[in-house]
């Protein structure tokens, strides 16, 4: 009977997938994303001369945020398997992979409404890529004013704007891929929190 119990107990332990433990890991990832964005914002423009390059600048801080995100990334994974009810270190990983693409929804999602401005936070945990391509939107909206409108864009700066624009996606599918993968692995690396007690099969 007792080892009925044991086997019951246990079986429930590994099956009991809950929301919570994401929820607080996806909060924990978008506030710690969120604070390296404002700090490297910060360092970045007061280390920023008058004669910088737009370029250089702009990878820099494409570099930044794809650090900020893997970081973070890794910190809400490990967060929603520390408080996984699961004992299973590969479901543990599952959480923090979940973790991490409801935050990736949310920050895409809420860049998107932002309409890619560079005005406030939650536009630049989406990337460097938002603004560029909201940039090359604008050309387009600009033609139809007439004579009144600004003047049309170079068709060389268009196509090397374009071209930056690819390789940055290609660069942040990477950057996230990795982000995908350091949440699993921060949710299968964390360890029970200590006060629950938990069986193995």
């Amino acid at each position: 009977m007792a080892q009925a119990t044991q086997v019951t107990q246990a079986t429930t332990d590994t099956a009991g997938w809950t929301w919570s433990s994401v929820i607080v890991g996806v909060i924990a990832s978008l506030v710690i994303q969120a604070m390296l964005i404002m700090l490297g914002i910060g360092v970045g423009l007061l280390s920023m001369g008058s004669s910088a390059d737009t370029a250089e600048f702009a990878w820099a801080a494409f570099g930044w945020w794809a650090c900020s995100g893997i970081i973070a990334a890794f910190v809400g994974g490990w967060i929603a398997g520390a408080l996984s009810p699961m004992v299973d270190p590969r479901m543990k990983g599952v959480a923090g992979l979940t973790t991490w693409a409801v935050a990736t929804l949310i920050v895409l999602g809420v860049a998107g409404v932002a309409g890619g401005t560079g005005g406030t936070i939650m536009s630049n945990l989406a990337g460097p890529t938002a603004e560029t391509s909201a940039r090359l939107g604008r050309p387009s909206q600009a033609e139809n004013v007439g004579q009144a409108g600004p003047a049309r864009p170079d068709p060389g700066a268009l196509e090397s704007a374009q071209r930056h624009l690819s390789a940055a996606m290609l660069a942040s599918f990477v950057a996230l891929l990795i982000g995908a993968g350091v949440a699993y692995a921060g949710g299968s690396m964390a360890r029970t929190m200590p006060g629950r007690a938990y069986r193995t099969v």
